[in-house]
């Protein structure tokens, strides 16, 4: 059995703490629309039976896009070990 490499976190610490960025940008975004009613998209939920099922689902896939590209912002600044 060949020995396992050892296992480093920092990238995964790296990578939590953007993704955390992510969220945050999401709920903003998130409540900021519900502040505002922007669209009409808060009266919309208010009025329909699945209206809070369609908001969480709205701001779950902010989180996927905000928490992507804040990742990929990030790895795509790390300096060059080659420089």
């Amino acid at each position: 059995m060949a020995p396992r490499p050892s296992f480093d976190s920092r990238f995964l610490k790296f990578l939590a703490k953007h993704m955390a960025v992510g969220l945050a940008l999401a709920l903003t975004v998130s409540g900021l629309i519900v502040a505002t009613d922007f669209a009409g998209l808060w009266s919309l939920v208010n009025r329909s039976e699945t209206g809070l099922i369609a908001f969480a689902a709205m701001t779950f896939l902010f989180f996927v896009t905000f928490a992507g590209a804040q990742i990929a912002f990030a790895i795509l600044s790390m300096p060059d070990k080659g420089e």
